[in-house]
């Protein structure tokens, strides 16, 4: 079994909660959404400090220390060397830590559901395609669709009706309208009156998640979202997930994101040293 757009095995959709939850539900939520915020703000004000240090190394003319802060001093011993490891990691990964601090909390429990409502305030929101057949408004999709989520309720039932020819079929008539990617996911109508919808899931750059509505009965397409029709903050926010999920530029995204993942720990670590020394 898979799930998710991703197609995640059981190992990684168990991470994936983990990384969410802890696997302590909503408490686990809770403290991860704290964690993702706070992230940010200890950030900066990190960054303050060692622009502080920095800049009263640089009037005293102390290039040692200014090196110090910018590269780890491993011949020093004690707090100095603890510091040294924990400033010069900061200022490397900061950047990075901020990232991952405010494009994780865009789906987290309470941060993420006041940042989707400030979106469609002001009209910043992610157009979606409609799978209903009888005109009213059935979206489906969006950024957040098929990190770690189970596979839409009923697709499994729907699809064991159906013949291997009929995917094929509105596979078909999406190549004619916009999907023209080899990663596709197909989804049969989860329950009646609704379409079938076939959606580009390459998430790596190009972004391709074009996304067709089709009748099965009829073979007519009844929706259509382009990813160039998207707006731009619709557009950053597609990228900025991914880029999180280390899809958007393959094994570079994620050996960067390795990188700044141990940094911060490390940083969490040192810190502690530091206070114990």
């Amino acid at each position: 079994p898979v799930y998710g757009t991703s197609g995640s095995l059981p190992l990684r959709t168990w991470i994936s909660d983990l990384h969410r939850s802890l696997h302590l539900g909503d408490a686990g939520r809770l403290y991860s959404e704290l964690a993702a915020s706070w992230l940010g703000v200890v950030a900066l004000a990190g960054a303050c400090l060692w622009a502080t240090r920095y800049r009263r190394a640089r009037k005293a003319k102390r290039v040692a220390s200014q090196r110090d802060l910018l590269r780890p001093n491993l011949t020093a011993t004690g707090y100095v060397r603890t510091r040294s490891l924990h400033a010069s990691t900061g200022i490397w990964v900061l950047a990075g830590a901020l990232f991952l601090s405010v494009t994780g909390i865009t789906w987290s429990q309470y941060g993420g559901a006041n940042f989707t409502e400030l979106r469609a305030a002001v009209g910043w929101t992610t157009p979606s395609l409609s799978t209903s057949l009888d005109g009213t408004a059935d979206a489906a999709g969006g950024e957040h669709a098929g990190h770690g989520a189970p596979a839409p309720s009923g697709s499994a039932g729907a699809a064991g009706e159906l013949s291997p020819g009929a995917y094929d079929s509105v596979l078909s008539v999406a190549r004619e309208v916009n999907v023209n990617t080899g990663l596709v996911e197909i989804r049969p109508p989860a329950e009646p009156g609704a379409a079938w919808v076939v959606q580009e899931i390459q998430r790596s750059f190009p972004t391709e998640v074009d996304a067709v509505a089709i009748n099965g009965a009829t073979m007519q397409v009844t929706d259509r979202v382009g990813f160039a029709e998207f707006g731009l903050v619709a557009k950053l926010s597609r990228w900025g997930i991914d880029l999180h999920m280390g899809s958007l530029f393959g094994l570079a995204n994620q050996l960067v994101l390795f990188a700044v993942a141990v940094g911060i720990a490390g940083m969490v670590v040192w810190g502690y040293v530091m206070w114990w020394q």
